[in-house]
């Protein structure tokens, strides 16, 4: 259990990065098990000699790199995320035909084909997950992503190896195969449910000024990763020439430098999201390459020592190891400080074709350095590491000005236009803002105006791609760029503003939210405010053209007006007069209260992974009231109970249930504010049915309500103490308590039709999250849909 615990808490919150983390995952598990044994595979099964292997091999690099850029644009237009799924698809499809081919030239032209497949799929996936990935979110992501691929890397590799021992048969590596193409058609699957962030303009590449500044600093970087040269040919050269006896020290070594990735990754790329703190990580990183490199030295240098000579390798090793994770961490900092809005593949190949060259040269310039120097070669290689080290940061800061610079230039030039003929900058969302009368088609006069504002995305809640609901606090958005647009329209004029400085003129309220993506417009309409607060929803269907998306958001606010104009009529309930819930009954009589905060906890500070507390129904309620319940038992059809519950101003209100066994989702009608004043007539007379037993039992309930990020849908979870009472209301004693934590649906905040398989997935997910919260506290439970009735039933069986 706490294990599983464990491994729970580490997933990511959004469900994209938890789908793009198990791409990973079974991507790398996948690839580990195949290089394991790809070598024995081509000899035994394919036939081919080591040489003709390292030949293939490296024809395949070569091409990988080259063929990135065409690739990247090809991507462009077939839309990066279908690009994505290709890419699985056509790896799933090619490594089977290891096992079918026969000869050379059959050989060469496989691994060509799956090495350039596999250099595409890098800058696609990039692409991708700056789709869904706020700015400020991606290196870390990245990092994640890269602890991951480690661990399942290492685990895959392990498999490889149990399917080595069979050295008599074929079957294992034929297994191997299998299992490695079928883990790309899975990650395709899942690819299909990443976010799509269409297609880019096939013209949109980098100017040739800008390729140049990128070109300096992605060469930089590439020598900066001639340390995995370093450490997969540079350290078995060492083992093999001064510890000739202690070849034990190359896997050693190696599996010292997985463990201190996998456990320092995450940690190691903090800070480096901006182009500064990248810079440093970058400089850093480098300078304890070059001391590895040093340290490298020294062991081969003490070598006779035997003692002092492995330690000094194995600090080598360590250094190497966290240097190369700083450098990872720069790399994906400088690509997001340095690219933040290139996002095309076209783009992102370019950058990865520039880091890549440098490392296709690394084994040729580590066997050379050693080979030339001897162990003086390892000094060299450190010189060239710092010196690239050094170089890093006073050019990455050059062509961030250069950069900045350059699209300063860009918009002074720029002449006023509507939206939409600008290139789609997916880290912007517009904030409409006009007269609160333009809400209502009848008062919106023929001539009319709005101004919109370019708000950075990530200034918005929750800071996930195409959320349901976003939510706006004005006060936290800074000044920005605006325009005013009339009804056609047209700019008519530009300037800056704050959202609180604009909504605080005249009658202006916030009329919707057009979210810029790669393939069009994504629209939301407000449908609630509360101080400075504001709620959008999202508007069904397709992204829309960026030309003229202002007069088809007021079109989607016409044809929407019932729900979004009028207070909370955006929040239906699927299934009226059907109660669906899940329990769980507590043991051993926890304090609910306690339970309730730890739960209101965990949902305000976004560790209750895809839900949020509600919007305007914040806080945990406290709830202690009466309940009088009479059993239905004949005629079966409407079997089940009525309970009474009194309300402040002395009426009731009446809730029957019909049901002859518990479960989930049964029918329930409610009346309040019901005058009642004997119960038994009301049943008779009133409703028509004859009660056969009644009990009252008082219950005290702590409630949280809270709604799903990517549907809308909202749940009240409820932890509820009930006490069996008799006629004066005091409690019955020999008689059972029961505890219950009760999850149960609400309503669906959206636009489009309701769909209630969605209400079920998502009440699946919170009794999954609710039973971890259970099993993370020792909180003994079971989950069999007791309901009140049967409760009471079983306690008082005796005593009726």
């Amino acid at each position: 259990m706490a294990v599983g615990t464990g491994v729970r808490g580490w997933l990511p919150a959004s469900p994209h990065e938890r789908r793009y983390a198990t791409i990973t995952a079974i991507d790398s598990l996948g690839t580990g098990s195949f290089l394991t044994v790809s070598v024995v595979l081509f000899v035994t099964v394919v036939e081919v000699t080591p040489t003709q292997i390292g030949v293939a091999l490296g024809i395949g690099g070569v091409l990988s790199v080259l063929t990135r850029v065409p690739l990247g644009r090809l991507s462009d237009r077939l839309g990066h995320r279908r690009s994505l799924v290709l890419v699985h698809l056509l790896r799933g499809l090619a490594f089977p035909c290891y096992l079918l081919i026969d000869g050379y030239t059959a050989f060469l032209v496989l691994s060509v084909v799956i090495l350039v497949v596999d250099g595409w799929e890098s800058p696609v996936r990039k692409v991708v997950l700056l789709a869904f990935a706020p700015l400020s979110e991606r290196v870390r992501i990245a990092a994640y992503n890269r602890s991951v691929f480690n661990v399942a890397f290492s685990a895959g590799s392990l498999l490889g190896a149990l399917a080595l021992l069979d050295s008599t048969g074929r079957v294992s590596l034929y297994l191997v195969v299998a299992a490695n193409s079928l883990s790309f058609l899975f990650a395709a699957a899942l690819a299909h449910r990443l976010p799509s962030s269409g297609t880019a303009s096939a013209t949109r590449r980098p100017t040739p000024v800008r390729s140049r500044q990128y070109a300096v600093v992605g060469l930089l970087l590439g020598c900066l990763f001639i340390c995995t040269s370093v450490l997969t040919i540079g350290l078995p050269l060492l083992v093999l020439s001064d510890f000739a006896e202690h070849r034990w020290l190359i896997g050693f070594c190696l599996a010292l430098h997985t463990a201190i990735a996998i456990v320092l990754q995450i940690r190691l790329s903090r800070g480096t999201s901006d182009i500064r703190g990248a810079c440093r990580a970058g400089v850093v990183g480098g300078s304890v390459l070059a001391v590895a490199c040093l340290l490298f030295y020294a062991g081969a240098r003490t070598s006779s020592q035997l003692t002092v000579g492995v330690g000094l390798l194995l600090l080598a090793v360590a250094a190497l190891s966290i240097g190369e994770l700083m450098v990872s961490a720069a790399t994906w900092g400088l690509s997001v400080s340095l690219r933040k809005h290139d996002l095309t593949a076209h783009n992102q190949s370019v950058w990865s074709m520039y880091i890549s060259l440098p490392q296709l040269l690394g084994p040729f310039v580590v066997v050379w350095a050693l080979h030339q120097f001897g162990d003086a070669g390892w000094l060299a290689l450190g010189a060239l590491i710092l010196l690239a080290a050094l170089a890093l940061r006073p050019v990455s800061l050059a062509v961030d000005q250069a950069i900045t610079r350059g699209e300063h230039r860009t918009s002074a030039n720029s002449r006023p236009q509507e939206m939409g003929t600008l290139v789609p900058d997916t880290s912007l969302t517009w904030l409409v803002v006009g007269a609160d009368r333009l809400r209502s088609s009848v008062r919106r006069p023929a001539e009319w105006q709005v101004v919109e504002l370019a708000c950075p995305t990530d200034v918005f809640a929750p800071a996930v791609d195409d959320s349901q609901l976003y939510l706006l606090d004005e006060v936290g958005c800074p000044t920005v760029r605006s325009r005013t647009l009339d009804q056609d329209g047209t700019v008519l004029a530009e300037a800056t503003h704050s959202p609180a400085e604009l909504l605080r003129q005249g009658t202006n309220t916030p009329i919707g939210l057009l979210r810029e993506t790669a393939d069009g417009v994504r629209m939301y309409l407000r449908v609630s405010s509360c101080a400075d607060q504001h709620r959008f929803i999202k508007v069904p269907g397709s992204p829309i053209p960026h030309h003229g998306a202002v007069r088809a958001l007021f079109a989607a606010a016409d044809e929407h007006f019932l729900k979004v104009n009028n207070h909370f009529c955006y929040q239906v309930k699927s299934l009226p007069d059907v109660e669906l819930e899940h329990k769980f009954t507590l043991v051993d009589n926890p304090d609910v209260g306690l339970l309730a905060r730890g739960v209101y906890e965990l949902a305000v500070s976004g560790r209750l992974p895809g839900w949020l507390v509600q919007f305007q129904d914040e806080g945990v309620q406290v709830w202690d009231f009466l309940n009088h319940v009479y059993a239905i038992e004949q005629p079966t059809a409407d079997a089940g109970y009525v309970s009474f519950i009194p309300t402040t101003d002395g009426r009731y209100t009446v809730k029957r249930k019909i049901f002859t066994v518990d479960s989930d989702e049964r029918p329930e009608l409610r009346s309040r504010g019901v005058a009642v004043t004997d119960f038994d007539e009301h049943l008779r007379g009133v409703l028509g049915l004859t009660p056969a037993w009644h009990a009252s039992f008082r219950r005290a309930r702590h409630d949280i309500c809270i709604e799903s990020i990517e549907t809308g849908n909202a749940f009240v979870i409820s932890f509820d103490h009930s006490t069996i009472v008799d006629d004066a209301g005091a409690a019955v004693p020999g008689l059972a308590e029961l505890v219950q934590c009760e999850i149960e649906y609400r309503f669906s905040q959206s636009l489009a039709p309701l769909d209630h398989r969605q209400v079920h997935t998502d009440l699946a997910t919170l009794r999954t999250l609710l039973n971890d919260f259970f099993d993370r506290r020792s909180i003994s439970h079971y989950q069999r849909h007791e309901s009140k009735l049967t409760f009471l039933r079983t306690q008082l069986a005796g005593v009726r």
